[in-house]
């Protein structure tokens, strides 16, 4: 019963400390919403409910998980570096990796939100 009791009091701390940060850096596991102008277009996407440290707010874009490798996959253009990155940073490189393939897309047509930080998950041995 102990170690059910820690077990839950890990989780619920772990979080408590993991709620959205918009400035946090992008991390393996992490999921981003995105759309990007016509490319990944917002019509019929799925939206989500964030919570975040001041405020819960709806982002809408289609769901990308970051890989184990850091990157995340756009049409296009393939793969993208995100890890480490802020959403920002990310956005910036989307427009420029775009630009380099003959695809004007402005900054605001380029939208990136962290929606889920990675999920971690505690194993308790028997004793």
């Amino acid at each position: 019963m102990a170690l059910f009791v820690i077990a839950v009091l890990l989780v619920q701390n772990y979080l408590l400390q993991n709620r959205i940060d918009r400035s946090q850096r992008i991390q393996p596991g992490d999921v981003l919403a995105v759309s990007i102008g016509t490319v990944l277009p917002v019509g019929d996407i799925p939206s989500f409910t964030v919570r975040s440290e001041s405020k819960v707010s709806r982002v809408s874009g289609w769901p990308i998980t970051v890989l184990e490798n850091g990157k995340i996959g756009l049409p296009s253009v393939g793969n993208i570096d995100a890890h480490g990155k802020s959403v920002s940073e990310i956005r910036s490189e989307v427009v420029s990796r775009y630009a380099a393939v003959g695809k004007r897309i402005e900054t605001s047509d380029v939208k990136i939100e962290l929606i889920s930080k990675r999920c971690v998950t505690v194993d308790f041995a028997n004793e």
